[in-house]
């Protein structure tokens, strides 16, 4: 692929420190390293956080969640706030099918609740059954009825702003961290979620299965 370049020369027994100084060496625009699962890798993404660009990642519920667990693998919160820059993670959502979705216009307090702009007039979702049962319309030849057809991502971005940032460095729980990213009205996979919906690609239905509790 054009400008990227696969790192496979490491020496037998260098340390992950150790090759983030040689790529540094090289000049190297933006080094996807090992993902996070401890201290060992923790520690010198953050010690050259300053120095270069990197990517990586790690298992967590979800990006405030994830904040968390680096403060408690590195240690220590103020290096964390100083090294991280953002955090990204996504969900996956089934597309309504773009040929048999069917329209509704829903009432304008729902919108409300919802959190959707008024300009929203019409949402989509699977097509409902017939009112008479022996009036049965052809299959969708797209979806075979199922009503949705792919996939599509929704984000949740995690900018660590001057608010962000004082809230690790105080070494505050997620639930604080979620409240913030709120406050400066971030992404968040609600957010993305709902835009989905007011954009027709998925449903109302669909984002509340993704989001209902295992």
């Amino acid at each position: 692929m054009f400008g990227v370049s696969t790192y496979d020369d490491k020496p037998e027994g260098e340390s992950l420190e150790d090759s983030l100084v040689r790529l540094g060496r090289k000049e190297a625009n933006v080094i996807l390293v090992d993902p996070v699962k401890s201290a060992a890798v923790a520690k010198p993404i953050f010690a050259k956080a300053e120095d270069l660009t990197l990517i990586s990642e790690m298992p967590a519920k979800d990006t405030a969640s994830a904040v968390a667990q680096l403060v408690q693998v590195v240690g220590d919160a103020g290096v964390v706030a100083n090294g991280l820059k953002a955090l990204v993670t996504q969900k996956l959502l089934r597309r309504l099918c773009p040929d048999c979705k069917a329209p509704y216009r829903p009432k304008p307090d729902f919108l409300k609740k919802l959190g959707l702009e008024e300009s929203v007039k019409t949402l989509y979702r699977v097509p409902p059954p017939p009112d008479d049962p022996k009036e049965q319309p052809e299959p969708c030849g797209k979806c075979g009825d199922v009503g949705y057809f792919g996939r599509v991502a929704m984000f949740e971005v995690l900018e660590v702003s001057p608010g962000i940032k004082e809230l690790i460095q105080k070494g505050a729980d997620p639930a604080a961290i979620r409240e913030q990213v709120k406050k400066e009205k971030q992404i968040t996979l609600q957010k993305d979620g709902l835009r989905l919906v007011a954009e027709g690609v998925t449903s109302l239905e669909e984002l509340q299965r993704v989001f209902k509790p295992a």
